[in-house]
């Protein structure tokens, strides 16, 4: 008899890794998304709150910035405590931002909010494509980092649609046509 402990496969568990590309997928699609999605509501933002343009401008600039600015730190920071920590962690920090944005009784916790779901965002686009990369076997990589960024262009291109269509009364006057240009 040998005390030999039962060894773990050296490569991946033999799995489909196309439920981790959907989940990947729909991440970076939530954070593309958010993007461009407010851009559409600012007339109602400006009304509601009664403010600027310019103060309005921060709803969108605050998020980029700090999505953009925090990408690479986070997609390191990923690596290091684990990426599928990192994209729920990210998930939960943007829809914590998200809640904020929601409730906002003004500009600024508006801007609050959207500074937080940008964090959020950051955290979880570096930590899907590492998940994604890792699900993957080197010859269909770069298949499915196209699919994913065409999703995450998708994201960017569907706010303003998605937006209008979230901020659309629930109820419309009887007789009222919708028409399109």
């Amino acid at each position: 008899m040998t005390d030999q402990k039962p060894r773990l496969p050296d490569g991946p568990i033999s799995r489909s890794p196309w439920p981790v590309f959907t989940v990947c997928a729909l991440g970076l699609d939530l954070t593309t998304l958010d993007l461009s999605i407010v851009n559409v509501a600012f007339p109602d933002i400006l009304t509601e709150f009664g403010i600027t343009r310019v103060d309005a401008s921060w709803i969108v600039t605050i998020y980029n910035i700090f999505y953009g600015s925090l990408l690479v730190v986070t997609g390191k920071a990923a690596d290091q405590i684990g990426r599928r920590r990192m994209f729920l962690l990210g998930l939960l920090i943007f829809a914590a931002g998200s809640a904020v944005a929601a409730v906002a009784p003004g500009l600024g916790v508006l801007v609050i909010g959207r500074a937080v779901q940008g964090i959020g965002g950051a955290m979880l686009a570096p930590a899907s494509l590492g998940l994604l990369l890792a699900a993957f076997p080197p010859q269909r990589r770069t298949q499915v980092v196209a699919m994913w960024g065409g999703i995450g262009a998708l994201g960017i291109a569907s706010g303003p649609s998605i937006g209008a269509f979230a901020i659309q009364p629930t109820t419309r006057p009887a007789g009222r046509v919708m028409t399109s240009m």
